[in-house]
């Protein structure tokens, strides 16, 4: 809660929501009035907050999780903000996990106009499936800073971070102006935040 006060984002994607931190997130209802938010025990909940009235919100079924959107007026334009969280890719779960990142291909192939995807990917660009991805014209926004390099998994070890899992994509309608990674105590993902600007439709 005190990061997001920091921080004072528009926009602030959850993974792993259980009730118990739902209800630790009961102070930004204020600054957040609006939201989805599916608390489950375990990995399986997400929610999506946002501060202004959505024109629009949806989920789109993953193996994992519901991941929950909301269509957002920005600048004379609808922009879909999309949370994302697929299934890690074990053994027992590759064929949910590619169907996770399927399913995102294929909603980011037929959206038309301003898209973010954000959140834990469980994925790298070494992998076909989040390829995939950015080839529906999504750019990671690390990339577009130049910072492809950077690494957000495991967070919180003696070690550095090893895999980028965790990020945020945009279609070509957006300019990144800045993309920053933070610690957060308990979590074992860095927090990424992004600084973005939407072309204007006119």
């Amino acid at each position: 809660v005190r990061f997001v006060r920091e921080q004072r984002p528009d926009v602030l994607a959850l993974v792993e929501v259980t009730p118990e931190l739902e209800a630790r997130l009961g102070e930004l209802r204020a600054r957040y009035p609006y939201r989805i938010s599916r608390a489950e025990p375990g990995a399986s909940g997400m929610a999506l907050y946002v501060r202004q009235r959505p024109a629009g919100q949806g989920e789109l079924p993953g193996r994992l999780a519901a991941m929950p959107y909301m269509d957002l007026a920005v600048a004379g334009r609808v922009v879909r903000v999309q949370a994302v969280h697929t299934m890690p890719p074990l053994p027992s779960t590759v064929a949910a996990w590619r169907a996770d990142l399927d399913l995102l291909r294929d909603a980011a192939a037929r959206t038309r106009g301003p898209e973010i995807l954000l959140g834990d990917f469980n994925a790298t660009v070494d992998h076909g499936g989040f390829r995939a991805l950015l080839g529906t014209g999504m750019r990671d926004a690390h990339d577009a800073r130049g910072r492809g390099l950077v690494r957000t998994y495991p967070a919180g070890e003696p070690y550095p971070p090893l895999v980028h899992l965790d990020h945020v994509l945009v279609s070509p309608e957006f300019q990144v102006m800045d993309v920053r990674e933070y610690d957060l105590p308990g979590s074992d993902h860095r927090a990424v935040v992004a600084d973005l600007a939407v072309l204007s439709a006119t």
